[in-house]
């Protein structure tokens, strides 16, 4: 039953229902759904009904209306999955199809072994086979796990409710092929044999109570109806019911709310038994659609007391002069509750008051109070974040209908804004807070990061797991040895798969090409989730529910960006050795130690016992954390950074050579002047705190110094200079040096806000002229003079660094430039266990190397979804995304686009994917699992860092690529692709004025006339077909006649919804077939 109307499938294909109102059930709709051939088969969805014939599958809505039609050869059965937008249809005996819900296209199709008769969806995909066994599927792989033999001559019906399956068919007996007297029943946990129902008559249906899944409903063709409980001893639990009917029993089913079943005879009869008077066919019915009535409306008088609602209103775009500004609006509060009539009956007045006793009320404990939200009465400009980029465009569209007196201003308010009302705490305040994007329903591509960052520096999107790292990379990106180090890495042949120096090359040449655009993080953060140390350390930060804010508000990353700074160096300083790059030697350090050399601080340590026996030895430390003696509280921050170098400690070992337990003194001094110096602030406690919130005795300057001086004292060793900084401090001394401030990173926690970092960076190499910038995640601006060195109760520092004052022309850091290794495009690079791996690209020759640069290639991906996006249903309905869809690499190709070689791929390899797949999208992807399988899968397998290792370097030698719809392609890969290397020909093919981009389907059967994915996707099919289309619009342009060519496929694209016409079948069939429905539905 299909809520609250009746589906009854006719001999002749016809489908009909009808409305369950009171005691008459009216017909509702009919159609012929399958013309003259009988309708085996309805499964109710939520969109409609779908029915089964043995020449075609239609899904059709509640009213009546096709959705689409697909044709079969000899169809027999069908089913859901586990998947809501597939439905698998055996089309034939030896096929099994899957159908797209939406779409009605065939996405796969599965081989079998022997033909079907029925399907099962559950824990496992069960089909029933004409032989009599039951076959267990993986829904995900559709392999065959278990078979059963249920009925030696067949089955004929079978049902499945947890983990009980029940079967009836026929056995031969006496060499006859005679209905099997026994219900068979099966534990699928075990796959086990329960113990079986006796039934004489002979079953021919069986179904499971949907409420009750112990009582089990048995028919026999005949209409004797058995009713028993499985869990009884001996089945003991039975009820009979005799279904008279006029003919034989040919179908029966059971209501989702199991208030009542139904049978169906060979007599199109119809009858539905039930227990209750008035029956409900479901729980959750819907309201039935009807055809639209026009009615003559009558004229309305308008008098003194007539509303002004009565009255219609057109249609408007601008506002209305009702809407009040809110500058007029006062908020008067809440209005005071009513007192209830009970006890204004029982107060007793005493002068002018009221007494009465308490009385305990009876109140709806399910309503809620309605409380005003309290709105603020002057809102700071740019608070309100900014409209979705589909937004704005709409927008822009209706301000063309307005006249041209009016100057249409845009509602977007940069943060960055002139007002000069604006004090500059509160422009900087806002600056500081948690950036969060939000998601329309076109995903993360309709949100405006250039709202945030109008700079030329690139931010780091959020909403990716590890992102607190954000500010770290940042900093490091700025740490320009580093960057040249990692950058020059990228172009050498490393083959380690979890390489965090390669990923961070990756992410510092994306951020040098954004010029301002976002970016993201996503290859290295997941590189380092996977680091087995990061993991060990505790480093990954765990997915907090969005649902929990205390969870979120308790996550202290402070400490947490603290130790994956000393963890990302020592990770780097074993990642980074001599065969990698080549490295000038100009500082005492082995030429494989490039970490040591940029940021080592060389540290002599003397550890010494009671009994005087000492002995010393040597450190490297990355970073050093601020020490506090509570005891004696430095007066400046000069005083704190001596105390936390030269640091003396004392602990009570065990001496090797006293052979006792002595007191240790440990002290150590600074050997060498280190190049940076990275200080963790290591803040523990409010007292802590209160000195970085103070400033100095004359209050003209904050706790953390912009500069100080480092110089060798009478023993050889370095101490903090108190003096200040010299101005004649000769700046290739190695006794004295002057070190400026480079970055800080911070810790926010505003009012009941989650904690997060942000980084102040001085992006600029001139230390007379410093230039600092704020980095919150994907906001990036320019702040204020000082504003990096200022702490609020609300502000805290996590990391500080600093920076040796070096002469401009002394670049001992920088490396002599490293070729690019070209091996990786000359040379097969996969990881198949298989050896016989079916290439189907041919590799770049060592000939084409040379001429690559500015090279024209064609390229297309493929991805699947590694997890599902996070939704929230609203009150009314509606749905938001929380937090979009994670999808990854599956299959990237690239072809060449000149001649003479113009369309052979050189590039068509499969990612191999360590992670679960939620989704593999095979019928957008082409892709399947069995693919992505380095054990069996016969396909070139490749990991993910060197399928864009590969990308990367055709990136940076200046390639030209060609695709359609490239900038998703691109964020999904995670690589920017400079514009002047972009050619896409979604954006070549698009008229603004129409508002519609075309597909790559519909172009190419424009102008080739052929369906690219009339079967499924391919990659290479799809870049060869973009670099098709570019071909023609290279024609049209030669011609002078691609403006018109544009309008002539617009034009064409209307007469066929922008679609092939030969995906128009089950459309065109539509219209045949709601012709025949009309036509005929007065015969029944």
């Amino acid at each position: 039953m299909a809520n609250t109307h009746g589906l009854l499938p006719r001999l002749q294909g016809q489908v009909t229902s009808f409305l369950n109102i009171g005691d008459a059930s009216p017909r509702y709709t009919s159609f012929p759904a399958h013309h003259g051939v009988p309708a085996s088969q309805l499964l109710i969805h939520d969109s409609g009904v779908i029915s089964l014939s043995s020449k075609n599958v239609r899904f059709t809505s509640r009213c009546g209306i096709q959705r689409w039609n697909k044709l079969m050869s000899d169809a027999r059965c069908m089913s859901f999955t586990n998947t809501s937008s597939q439905l698998h249809v055996v089309g034939s005996p030896t096929t099994l199809s899957v159908v797209n819900m939406y779409r009605g296209t065939i996405v796969n199709e599965i081989s079998l072994d022997e033909p079907i008769v029925a399907m099962k969806q559950g824990k496992f995909m069960a089909h029933a086979t004409e032989s009599g066994r039951v076959q267990f599927l993986d829904p995900r792989t559709m392999e065959i796990e278990h078979t059963i033999l249920a009925h030696a001559g067949g089955i004929l019906s079978m049902d499945i409710i947890g983990n009980t399956m029940a079967t009836c068919g026929y056995s031969i007996r006496n060499g006859a092929l005679l209905p099997d007297r026994l219900i068979k029943l099966y534990d699928i946990r075990t796959m086990r044999a329960l113990s079986p129902i006796p039934f004489s008559v002979g079953p021919e249906h069986v179904r499971f109570h949907p409420k009750q899944p112990s009582r089990l409903l048995i028919l026999s063709k005949t209409g004797a109806v058995q009713i028993c409980d499985i869990t009884s001893p001996n089945y003991t639990g039975v009820t009979f019911i005799r279904a008279d009917m006029p003919g034989m029993i040919s179908s029966m089913d059971i209501s989702s709310n199991s208030d009542a079943f139904a049978v169906g005879d060979t007599t199109n009869s119809c009858a539905v038994f039930s227990t209750h008077e008035t029956i409900r066919y479901n729980p959750y019915s819907r309201q039935s659609e009807y055809r639209s009535m026009f009615v003559d409306k009558s004229t309305v008088e308008i008098g003194d007391d007539t509303p002004l609602s009565a009255v219609g209103m057109p249609r408007y775009t601008s506002e209305l002069l009702s809407a009040w500004p809110n500058s007029l609006l006062i908020n008067v509060g809440r209005p005071q509750p009513r007192i209830p009539p009970e006890v204004l009956k029982n107060v007793k007045m005493s002068d002018f008051v009221g007494y009465v006793q308490d009385m305990p009320l009876k109140r709806n404990q399910n309503l809620i109070m309605s409380i005003r939200a309290s709105t603020p009465t002057c809102a700071s400009p740019g608070l309100s974040g900014p409209k979705f980029r589909s937004q704005q465009q709409r927008d822009r569209l209706h301000r063309k209908f307005k006249t041209e007196g009016h100057s249409a201003k845009s509602s977007l308010k940069s943060p960055e804004t002139n007002d000069p009302s604006l004090q500059e705490s509160e422009i900087s305040e806002y600056h500081w807070h948690k950036i969060e994007i939000k998601y329309s329903k076109f995903g993360v591509e309709d949100f405006d990061f250039e709202y945030y960052n109008h700079t030329v520096y690139g931010g780091l999107e959020t909403h990716i797991q590890n992102s607190y790292c954000n500010p770290l990379l940042q900093i490091l990106f700025f740490n320009r040895p580093l960057c040249e180090l990692v950058k020059s890495h990228i172009r050498t042949a490393c083959m380690k798969d979890l390489c965090l120096a390669c990923e961070l090359g990756f992410l510092f040449r994306m951020l040098e090409d954004s010029k301002g655009a976002n970016c993201q993080a996503s290859n290295f953060l997941r590189a380092f989730g996977a680091t087995p140390e990061a993991c060990a350390l505790g480093l990954v930060d765990a997915e907090v529910s969005h649902t929990d804010p205390q969870s979120v508000l308790t996550l202290q990353y402070d400490k947490l960006i603290q130790t994956t700074m000393r963890f990302l160096l020592e990770q780097l300083h074993q990642e980074l050795g001599a065969k990698s790059t080549k490295h000038s030697q100009a500082i005492d350090y082995p030429p494989d130690e490039y970490i040591k050399t940029i940021y080592g601080i060389p540290l002599w340590t003397l550890i010494k016992c009671h009994g005087n026996h000492d002995h010393n030895r040597d450190s490297v430390p990355f970073v050093i954390d601020l020490h506090y003696d509570h005891k004696n509280l430095p007066a400046n921050f000069l005083e704190l950074l001596h105390a936390s170098i030269n640091k003396e400690s004392s602990t009570r070992a065990w001496c090797d050579k006293c052979q006792k337990y002595q007191n240790i003194k440990q002290s150590r001094k600074l050997t060498k002047l280190p190049n940076f110096l990275n200080l963790n602030a290591n803040i523990t406690n409010d007292l802590e705190s209160e000195l970085w919130r103070r400033d100095t005795q004359d209050g003209s300057s904050c706790f953390l110094l912009k500069s100080f001086v480092l110089r060798r004292d009478a023993d050889g060793y370095l101490i903090v200079d108190q003096s200040g900084v010299d101005v004649d401090v000769d700046l290739n001394s190695s006794d004295v040096a002057i070190y400026d401030l480079k970055t800080v990173v911070s810790a926010i926690q505003f009012e009941n806000e989650p904690t997060h970092l942000v980084a102040c960076i001085n992006v600029s190499d001139d230390y007379d002229a410093p230039k600092w910038y704020l980095f919150n995640d994907f906001l990036v601006q320019e702040i204020f003079n000082g504003e990096e060195c200022r702490f609020e109760d609300w502000k805290m520092p996590a990391i500080i660094q600093y920076i040796r004052r070096t002469h401009p022309d002394k670049n001992e850091f920088f490396l002599s430039p490293v070729e690019p290794d070209f091996s990786i495009l000359i040379k097969h690079q996969n990881i198949n266990k298989q050896k016989d791996v079916c290439f189907n690209y041919e590799l770049l020759t060592e000939l084409e190397i040379p001429c690559i640069s500015e090279y024209i290639c064609a390229i297309d991906a493929e991805f699947v979804v590694m997890t599902e996006a996070e939704m929230e249903i609203k009150s009314d309905g509606s749905k938001s995304i929380i937090r979009p869809a994670e999808s990854g690499l599956a299959r990237v190709s690239v072809i060449r686009g000149i001649e003479p070689r113009m369309g052979v791929p050189f590039i068509d390899d499969y990612i191999f994917i360590s992670q679960p797949v939620v989704n593999y999208l095979t019928e957008f992807s082409g892709i399947i699992a069995s693919d992505l399988d380095v054990r069996t899968s016969k396909l070139p397998i490749v990991s993910l860092k060197i399928a864009y290792k590969k990308l990367r370097l055709l990136v940076d030698i200046g390639c030209i690529f060609v695709g359609h719809g490239l900038k998703k392609d691109c964020r999904t890969i995670n690589i920017l692709i400079p514009p002047h290397q972009i050619i896409d020909t979604v954006d070549i093919y698009y008229l603004k004025q129409y508002s519609r981009k075309l597909s790559l389907r519909f172009l190419v059967w424009f102008f080739f006339k052929e369906d690219i994915h009339s079967s499924s996707h391919d990659s290479v099919e799809d870049a060869r077909g973009a670099l098709r289309i570019y071909q023609k619009y290279l024609e049209a342009k030669e011609q002078a006649r691609f403006d018109t060519l544009l309008e002539e496929i617009y034009q064409e694209g209307r007469k066929f919804n922008f679609r092939p016409p030969n995906a128009l079948t089950g459309i065109a069939n539509t219209t045949q077939y709601d012709m025949h429905a009309r036509t005929q539905s007065s015969d029944l």
